[in-house]
């Protein structure tokens, strides 16, 4: 997790040995939901080549609005259209 200097929760997810896997949220210093969706390793046999999104993931706006573009599924890395 890490936190603006007024104490808000801007990120919110878990590292497995330095790299970050699982759901992760982000948040804007507002406190409103910036995105959620899920990180997993490139190759798992070897962490040291990064992660890349994966699954659902949903990107919102500072308006609460629903950002099309970038928001969706997510396959190796990439967004399914």
């Amino acid at each position: 997790m890490a936190y603006d200097a007024g104490g808000n929760l801007l990120v919110d997810g878990q590292y497995d040995l330095g790299y970050m896997v699982g759901e992760w949220r982000t948040y804007y210093e507002n406190g409103q939901l910036e995105s959620v969706g899920s990180w997993e390793p490139v190759d798992p046999q070897d962490r040291r080549r990064g992660q890349r999104r994966t699954g659902q993931w949903l990107f919102l706006f500072q308006s609460g609005a629903v950002d099309e573009e970038r928001s969706g599924r997510y396959v190796m890395g990439e967004r399914i259209p």
